[in-house]
């Protein structure tokens, strides 16, 4: 498929001060796929950023047509909003193959969501930071926040 353009779509909760962040992609045809990393949340689960922090939620990416989203956002009376990610050609193909990379592996192979290391943000962040080879500044704030033995990790 022949990728568009992409933006960075963003739900803020609502009993939190933050939200969830995934990547929506647009292809030449109009159809709007959007790939989200995303806390899998059994039945009768609900989110919590502090569960979050410990090994409560597997991670998983949700490739599913952008309606789905909205559909599902806005049943939890949340609203997205969408920013334009402005990525030549090359770097939009590369980031839609990388996520759909990362879904298909992530089936195979269980990992621990992590609301702060291995969250929406951090895999959105990582995936940006690999094609267009620099840190960000989200990794840039964090990487100075967090303890030394930590950073050795990450």
């Amino acid at each position: 498929m022949d990728v568009e353009s992409a933006r960075l779509a963003y739900a803020p909760f609502r009993k939190f001060p933050n939200g969830h962040v995934f990547i929506v992609f647009r292809f030449i045809n109009g159809e709007e796929i959007g790939i989200s990393p995303e806390a899998d949340l059994k039945p009768g689960m609900t989110y919590s950023p502090l569960r979050g922090m410990r090994k409560t939620y597997q991670l998983r990416y949700v490739a599913m047509p952008l309606s789905s989203f909205l559909y599902r956002y806005a049943q939890a009376g949340r609203h997205v909003r969408e920013y334009p990610l402005d990525l030549p050609s090359e770097d939009l193909k590369k980031l839609y193959t990388k996520m759909i990379d990362r879904t298909a592996v992530l089936e195979q192979r269980f990992e621990w969501y992590h609301t702060l290391f291995n969250s929406c943000v951090s895999n959105v962040t990582q995936h940006l930071e690999d094609i267009q080879g620099k840190r960000s500044i989200f990794v840039k704030v964090i990487l100075a926040i967090m303890p030394a033995h930590l950073r050795r990790i990450w």
